[in-house]
């Protein structure tokens, strides 16, 4: 099984995700460790000559764990559609089923305050601030996309009722 997070920087995503791959015994890939450690080498200069290299490693990554059998978890922004069809072109490639779980924050001024307040889990790894969260693109699912595609909202769900609406999800594909 390939779970693919994605949603804006302060939704609530990775705290998620990493619960979750903790709890399931999963293999836990963040592709914002993956892009700090190819700055780290130097040989990218800066995040925006990063291009799609941090996705296309996790993607990797991913695809040798899942051939292994085992359950992956991908978090990432993962804000355009071309990204997510490369990851469910690597479950299909695994021969896998996956589960999209789209992280949101309904409640704006809620967001707005996680992004000026949140200290990041590496202090290696830049965070944005809350206008570059505003400016970010998102580009929707299409109706393809959409069909293994569930929502989950921090504002009005805490991480752990998030969690147990996801497990919920794949139990209920399961059976």
């Amino acid at each position: 099984m390939l779970i693919i997070f994605s949603g804006l920087p302060g939704t609530g995503k990775t705290s998620i995700a990493r619960a979750l791959a903790s709890d399931l015994q999963a293999v836990y890939l963040r592709v914002d460790t993956i892009e700090k450690v190819m700055l780290s080498c130097q040989a990218i200069k800066t995040r925006d000559d990063i291009g799609p290299a941090g996705y296309d490693t996790a993607r990797a990554v991913a695809l040798d764990n899942l051939r292994l059998g085992r359950w992956v978890i991908l978090d990432s922004v993962n804000s355009v559609s071309l990204s997510r069809e490369n990851y469910h072109e690597t479950a299909r490639d695994a021969d896998v089923s996956w589960l999209d779980v789209w992280v949101v924050c309904s409640d704006k001024e809620e967001h707005r305050q996680r992004v000026e307040q949140r200290k990041g889990n590496s202090p290696d790894i830049q965070l944005p601030d809350w206008q570059a969260v505003k400016n970010r693109e998102f580009e929707p699912w299409s109706d393809r996309q959409s069909e293994n595609l569930l929502q989950v909202d921090t504002a009005r769900h805490s991480p752990g009722e998030c969690i147990a609406q996801i497990k919920a999800q794949l139990r209920s594909r399961a059976g």
